[in-house]
């Protein structure tokens, strides 16, 4: 059975322009198979994170890999700005290549080079709530209500 996480990403600062990126505050919860798990996260500081963000509502249907990561393909391409990474880490999203949107949810080290997308803070459970085989992820992105 697949999963369904709800991804609710809050802008805490208005959108302008690339030299004003909002920090931005990453929920998703899973499914009835993990319980109630929510996460945070923020977004990289970058015109990448700025340009996902404004997507508004977005579905993902994410495939595990390597057993350390989902991933999916966006329906647009993005901005690239990949870098060789040293470490991944458990609760990175990145971006490989301009389409393919990635949750690590196990420490990784690739030969592959990343867009930074975000991070997700206090990783440990990420894992089990992912779990194995393919979810399907809602990413919501809406303004922070101060």
């Amino acid at each position: 059975m697949k999963k369904l996480l709800l991804i609710a990403l809050l802008f805490m600062l208005p959108l302008a322009c690339a030299e004003n990126i909002p920090a931005v505050t990453l929920d998703f919860t899973a499914g009835a198979n993990a319980g109630e798990t929510v996460f945070s996260a923020v977004l990289a500081q970058n015109d990448t994170a700025l340009l996902i963000a404004q997507e508004g509502t977005l579905t993902l249907t994410m495939s595990d890999l390597d057993g350390n990561e989902k991933f999916a393909y966006l329906p647009a391409a993005l901005p690239e700005h990949p870098e060789q990474l040293e470490t991944i880490h458990a609760g990175d999203i990145l971006l490989f290549g301009n389409k393919c949107l990635v949750i690590f949810y196990q420490d990784a080290v690739s030969p592959y080079n990343y867009t930074r997308i975000g991070h997700v803070e206090q990783p440990e459970r990420l894992s089990a709530a992912l779990g194995s085989g393919d979810v399907t992820v809602q990413l919501v992105f809406a303004p922070v209500q101060e």
